[in-house]
């Protein structure tokens, strides 16, 4: 079976910025434990939100658009964090399956996802852009996408990628990984 990356261009970030600031409760995560992250940088942070159910609605609604309603019906957050980033922050190649299970999960992330809030104005080639890899029949292919605010990726947690390192400005993404209920 080959694998799929989802690809929404242009989705309205306003009701995702609105619910991320009743929120305010989440935490900022420790450098020490960044290093156990693909965040790099060190202009960069993680936020972890701990009640973003509501934030969680907002994803179900655009996956939607490419995704069969019933399945997205299916899918419960296990985890919403956000990435800001200025000039040198990127994502070292990883997906959210955690290794051996190590964050006592009772199941495994099946869909992840990724929306840009803010990206740098001015972008030089290939700085700052989302690249990944894709099994298509027996063939690893790789792809990039220079991301613009409002786009939304919607892959299985399975798919590897990351992100280049990012030239001056500010990059904030807002992620959520979903399990099938």
């Amino acid at each position: 079976m080959s694998d799929w990356l989802y690809y929404i261009k242009n989705v309205d970030t306003e009701p995702f910025l609105f619910a991320m600031k009743k929120h305010q409760k989440s935490w900022q995560l420790e450098k020490d434990f960044m290093l156990t992250k693909s965040t790099r940088g060190e202009k960069s942070s993680q936020i972890e939100y701990t009640d973003a159910i509501d934030l969680s609605k907002i994803f179900k609604k655009q996956m939607c658009e490419v995704l069969d309603k019933d399945y997205v019906d299916k899918l419960e957050p296990v985890s919403c964090w956000s990435v800001q980033g200025y000039e040198g922050s990127y994502h070292t190649m990883h997906r959210h399956i955690p290794p051996n299970n190590d964050h006592n999960l009772t199941k495994l992330p099946e869909i992840s996802t990724v929306l840009y809030l803010d990206v740098p104005k001015k972008q030089t080639k290939d700085a700052g852009d989302f690249y990944f890899m894709l099994l298509k029949e027996s063939e690893l292919k790789y792809s990039s996408i220079s991301p613009k605010v409002g786009d939304f990726i919607v892959m299985p947690s399975k798919i590897f990628h990351g992100t280049y390192p990012q030239n001056e400005g500010f990059r904030r993404t807002l992620n959520m990984d979903f399990i099938y209920d």
